[in-house]
């Protein structure tokens, strides 16, 4: 089993490096193709000037422009529009013959950059952007905006996202699973299982979007990691506790593996089965970003469900009982169960029986059958004793019965 997880994951890993190419920034890519948003973006990419991106340079001083202030908005213009010559630098000029426009106040002052995109991404433009505007007047305060700005800032929040989220979910599992199990090596196995399954199920990810087009963006992305983690570590403390337990009563680490798995694989299996179905809903969505998360999410699932309950305990058997070192659970013929919080509350529960018979009693009280009316005599041969002798046991029952009888 595990030679064929080292053969699946060689043929992924060129694969999961191919996901984030096919992963889409655009925000029309996440629209259907019937909204109004998508037209406008088509048409827009039809018209002159379409490959541009714009920025708006905003200048402000509280106390008011001086001259020094205009002059120095002039100069930056001057700078930029060499620097993007000569269609990259356009702008409307005010009544001055300004390329930049003074507000009314006086207070401020602005100017329109269209750079093409032949030039770069918004990404890689707004920062040197920025930089040849920073000799500047003290007090005199710049915003760099507008559709390019905001484009390379979106971008740059989200550029390494992945791997960013990767690191950050992989910190806290391990913190998890080391408070979980005080054990210097155990939590590593679990690790190194869901990392299997992310790369598969990345991979896998990569190839229904080839097959099938489906939209993956950043978030769906990031997303997917944090799924496969979750419910990959959520399998493995359920494996390991039952695991754990049967050992203590088989001596062969094998056939405890297959104890553990008859008591834990029902219910792993049944909540995957839940997450993709529920999953799977999300294609029924609009857009096109949480329609493509249904199945993105599901092949998640399914790749960690399959690694937990394959990869996760044939290592685990590999190892064998030294893995849980220093706690290494012992064979014993007489093992004594020690029984944790949720069976201490359920035996304090089950002993008390006076609520039991509280609970039964009030909804005897409640019910509209009639049961608290005094019952006739069960002699004679009417429809509604021989209704009664078929109903239901009830509280009143047997002790009927039991005066009947003594009267006869």
């Amino acid at each position: 089993m595990i030679g064929l997880w080292l053969v699946l994951a060689a043929g992924m890993v060129p694969l999961s490096g191919k996901l984030s190419s096919v992963t889409t920034d655009s925000a029309v890519d996440t629209l259907p193709a019937s909204a109004e948003s998508t037209k406008v973006a088509a048409l827009d990419d039809s018209l002159p000037g379409g490959d541009d991106n714009t920025f708006v340079f905003v200048y402000h001083r509280a106390g008011g422009m001086t001259d020094a202030d205009r002059a120095t908005v002039e100069r930056h213009y001057d700078t930029l529009a060499k620097r993007y010559p000569p269609k990259a630098a356009a702008a409307s000029e005010d009544d001055e013959g300004s390329p930049a426009s003074l507000s009314t106040d006086r207070k401020a002052m602005m100017f329109t950059l269209e750079v093409s995109t032949t030039y770069g991404a918004p990404e890689e433009i707004v920062g040197p952007l920025r930089d040849a505007a920073k000799d500047r007047p003290s007090g005199l305060e710049l915003d760099v905006t507008g559709p390019g700005a905001i484009d390379g800032d979106m971008d740059a929040v989200f550029d390494g996202i992945d791997v960013q989220v990767l690191l950050t979910t992989i910190v806290v599992v391990t913190l998890l699973l080391i408070l979980t199990y005080r054990s210097p090596v155990l939590w590593i196995i679990p690790l190194v299982a869901v990392g299997a399954a992310a790369l598969t199920s990345m991979g896998t990810v990569y190839l229904l979007v080839k097959g099938f087009g489906i939209v993956v963006n950043d978030q769906n992305s990031a997303l997917l990691t944090i799924l496969v983690f979750g419910v990959g570590t959520d399998y493995a403390l359920l494996l390991i506790a039952r695991y754990r337990e049967a050992l203590h009563h088989h001596e062969n680490v094998r056939v405890a593996m297959v104890h553990a798995l008859r008591g834990a694989a029902p219910a792993i299996v049944a909540s995957a089965a839940t997450v993709v179905a529920g999953l799977l809903c999300l294609l029924v969505a609009d857009l096109n970003s949480t329609s493509g998360l249904g199945p993105i999410g599901a092949a998640g699932i399914l790749c960690a469900l399959v690694a937990m309950l394959t990869l996760f305990p044939a290592v685990l058997v590999v190892l064998g009982r030294r893995i849980f070192w220093p706690a290494i659970p012992r064979f014993s013929t007489a093992v004594e169960e020690k029984p944790g919080l949720w069976g201490r509350l359920g035996t304090a529960i089950s002993r008390r029986r006076w609520g039991r018979r509280s609970a039964r009693s009030e909804s005897s009280a409640c019910s509209p059958s009639g049961w608290r009316a005094t019952p006739a005599p069960c002699g004679s041969r009417t429809s509604s004793c021989r209704r009664r002798s078929r109903s239901p046991a009830s509280p009143f029952s047997a002790s009927t019965s039991r005066s009947s009888a003594a009267s006869r």
